[in-house]
C-alpha cells in the first residue's frame, strides 16, 4: 500500500463523513441551504483528490489503479449524487407528501425507465470520469519518447 491509496481511503472517509453532516444538517436541523453547502463540500474533497492524485503523478510516482479511482469518484459524486439527494429527501418526506409509497413497487415499463435512467446515469459519471482522467494526464504531460 503505497501514499496514493491512503490518501484516496482518507479523503473518501472525510467525504462521507461531510456526506453525513450534509444529511444529518438536512433533516435533523432543517437547514436546506446549509446543507446543500456543507454538500458541495463532498464534492469538493474529491476534487482535490483528482487533483493531488494528479500531482502525485507529475512529481514521478508510477500511475496505479488507484489514480484512476480518484476522477471515479468525482464522476460518481456529480452523475450520481442528486437523485441520491432526492431520494433521500423523499424517504424523509411525510407520509402524504411522498411520490412513491414504500409498499409500491415499479414493475413492467415504469421500471423500465427508471433502469434506463439510473444506467445513462452511470454512463454519464463513465464519460466525466473518463474526460477528467484524460485531462489528469494531459495536465501531468508526462510524454513518451520514442526512439527509433
Amino acid at each position: 500500500m503505497n501514499f496514493t491509496f491512503w490518501f484516496i481511503f482518507f479523503s473518501q472517509i472525510a467525504f462521507w463523513f461531510v456526506l453525513f453532516a450534509g444529511f444529518i444538517t438536512r433533516y435533523l436541523f432543517k437547514k436546506q441551504r446549509a446543507s446543500s453547502i456543507v454538500l458541495y463540500v463532498a464534492v469538493a474533497i474529491d476534487a482535490v483528490l483528482l487533483y493531488a492524485t494528479a500531482l502525485n503523478i507529475k512529481n514521478g510516482t508510477f500511475a496505479t489503479i488507484y489514480h484512476g479511482l480518484s476522477a471515479v469518484f468525482i464522476g460518481v459524486a456529480l452523475c450520481c449524487g442528486p437523485s441520491l439527494l432526492a431520494w433521500i429527501d423523499n424517504k424523509f418526506k411525510p407520509a402524504d407528501q411522498k411520490e412513491l409509497s414504500p409498499t409500491k413497487t415499479l414493475t413492467g415499463k415504469p421500471l423500465a425507465k427508471y433502469k434506463l435512467k439510473q444506467s445513462v446515469r452511470h454512463l454519464y459519471a463513465f464519460c466525466l470520469g473518463s474526460i477528467l482522467l484524460v485531462l489528469a494526464v494531459l495536465f501531468i504531460d508526462n510524454s513518451i519518447i520514442v526512439k527509433a
